[in-house]
């Protein structure tokens, strides 16, 4: 029977907490945990990553970070690791620095055979490049504000605000459709 491994992500240093969680094949690599996490999340495949233990070493990276020392994440099996370790450090995006804490919640034996399986999430994550976890904030405060509160800011202000509101589009930071994720990220 096929074993898998079923991962909890959190976005780290943003509040309230958003998270996924998923199963991966015993046999998958970092790289597939990366395009899993990058999938889960929203997240649009534009930036390089890398993966740290609690110690902050680096266990793998992408392929365009030159660090002779580090493997890239498509050489580096999960078990290596997840053996003996239960958690890691993911950091998407250098420039936003997105950091994501990785937990191994457990192995699982099931007898249908796939690539990977979206089970459950809450919130939705950050819009790519919007400027870390602070324009995360900024991103939640003009996705919620009220109209009210926004004719009370002065013209400077809520410009900003209408200026974030139209580059967000249709993103808040509520909304995640467990089921349309899952027909997406589910293969």
């Amino acid at each position: 029977m096929p074993t898998y491994y079923d991962f909890e992500v959190h976005l780290a240093e943003c509040e309230p907490r958003m998270w996924r969680r998923f199963l991966l094949p015993s046999g998958a690599s970092f790289e597939d945990l990366h395009n899993a996490i990058q999938d889960a999340c929203g997240w649009t495949h534009s930036h390089l990553f890398e993966f740290r233990d609690a110690g902050r070493n680096s266990i793998a990276v992408s392929e365009h970070v030159e660090e002779a020392e580090v493997p890239p994440a498509d050489e580096v099996p999960l078990s290596s690791y997840f053996k003996s370790k239960r958690k890691c450090r993911y950091r998407y995006d250098f420039g936003d620095c997105w950091n994501h804490v990785v937990e191994l919640k457990g192995k699982v034996e099931l007898p249908e055979k796939f690539r990977r399986r979206l089970l459950d999430g809450l919130r939705s994550f950050p819009p790519e490049d919007c400027g870390g976890p602070w324009g995360y904030e900024e991103c939640c405060y003009a996705a919620t504000v009220s109209e009210a509160e926004l004719k009370k800011m002065d013209a400077l202000g809520r410009e900003e605000v209408e200026e974030r509101r139209e580059w967000l589009g249709d993103w808040h930071p509520e909304a995640f459709d467990l089921q349309a994720a899952k027909k997406e990220f589910d293969r």
